[in-house]
């Protein structure tokens, strides 16, 4: 129970969410596991938006403050997904920033007037207090970035 891994089910409409009404579509595998180095053994927190039918996955990866970064990954069917870069999306800060321990569980808002923006946390003292913070999200041919001056 060491290694924290993301699965991907379906229930029909209505439904209770209960054990019995969830459909595992990737039939019992990770729809993403830990790989690279950063993301350590979590990879958590998924926050999805449909961009010109494009699935894209913000993810969390790395347990909180060891440190947590934020991460990306795209599919055509959101089952079969595919990291968009090998580096975080969203790093944690450097020594002695606001988020030097993390940042880390993300969450996309699409705002009704087309943008989008990531909000997520940080903190610089391992856990001890809690920042809620947000970037925008830009797009380049279906792949999400983040401008640091925003």
């Amino acid at each position: 129970m060491k290694v924290l891994l993301l699965g991907v089910s379906v229930a029909t409409a209505p439904s209770y969410f209960r054990r019995e009404d969830l459909h595992d579509l990737a039939l019992g595998k990770p729809i993403l596991r830990p790989e690279l180095p950063w993301e350590r053994d979590c990879i958590e927190a998924p926050s999805v938006v449909v961009k010109n039918g494009i699935f894209i996955l913000f993810y969390a990866g790395g347990y909180n403050n060891a440190p947590q970064q934020i991460g990306v990954a795209q599919s055509t069917d959101g089952v079969r997904w595919t990291r968009l870069a090998e580096q975080p999306l969203l790093a944690n800060g450097q020594p002695g920033t606001w988020n030097s321990s993390e940042s880390g569980h993300p969450h996309l808002f699409s705002h009704p007037d087309g943008e989008d923006y990531l909000f997520f946390q940080g903190n610089h003292d391992q856990g001890n207090t809690w920042f809620i913070s947000k970037v925008k999200i830009n797009y380049h041919n279906n792949r999400p970035t983040i401008n640091q001056q925003d």
